[in-house]
């Protein structure tokens, strides 16, 4: 049982590292979205952002709204450092 216990532990450790690394990256691909409509905007006007781009750009705010909101949040950090206080609680795996 103990085993088991152990076992769920660290696959839960990587899944929320594989969660936050995810959400990461998602932020930076939607900043970068951001900052590729925002320096053609800047360079033609609205003339120069193809609306696919645009869309884009609509999809990238909404993205970030979403992984922004309280729900979205690391919990699971402080819950493991609270429960096993020696440790980073980012655990490897």
């Amino acid at each position: 049982m103990k085993g088991d216990l152990f076992l769920l532990d660290r696959e839960l450790q990587r899944e929320n590292r594989r969660a936050r690394e995810f959400g990461d990256s998602l932020k930076h691909l939607a900043n970068a979205v951001i900052k590729a409509r925002e320096t053609r905007l800047a360079d033609g006007g609205l003339d120069n952002v193809p609306p696919d781009l645009h869309d884009l750009f609509l999809q990238a705010q909404t993205e970030l709204a979403i992984l922004d909101e309280s729900r979205n949040q690391d919990r699971m950090t402080e819950l493991y450092r609270k429960m096993h206080p020696r440790t980073d609680g980012g655990g490897r795996g």
